[in-house]
């Protein structure tokens, strides 16, 4: 049943949120990350270089109508996160694509390389995921 026939027919919404990890390389041979640092360390986010990638990252989501709950930075060495709001399917998964090419886009306008690579560092791994809301 999709989503629309399910609104409809049993008065039940389904929406999707995201959360989207990456990691931003300087160099991709050897692989060099944008810094060493981990989870959640605000001195991941320095306000004059990485800080400033983030927020046109997040800055160009909104303009574009995806809601970001929240970004951070992850476990790895140059690891972000970026966690978007719940959208009807479709919608969502518009977003998802627009969310990837738009940290893509934006780290290499500033000479950098964004991948979601599943493992990076064989220590750590970068993953994906999807939160699925149902409202009656």
């Amino acid at each position: 049943m999709g989503h629309r026939k399910a609104k409809q027919s049993l008065g039940v919404e389904f929406l999707i949120g995201f959360e989207t990890e990456f990691v931003l390389l300087k160099n991709t041979f050897p692989i060099e990350a944008v810094n060493p640092h981990g989870w959640c360390n605000a001195s991941a986010l320095p306000p004059d270089s990485i800080g400033n990638i983030l927020e046109e990252i997040v800055t160009s989501l909104w303009r574009s109508g995806i809601e970001v709950q929240m970004y951070h930075s992850e476990a790895a060495p140059g690891q972000y996160e970026v966690v978007t709001g719940p959208l009807p399917p479709l919608q969502a998964a518009d977003a998802l694509v627009h969310t990837r090419e738009t940290i893509f886009n934006i780290a290499c306008k500033h000479g950098l390389r964004a991948t979601l690579a599943p493992r990076v560092y064989p220590d750590s791994c970068t993953f994906f995921l999807a939160y699925f809301d149902i409202r009656y």
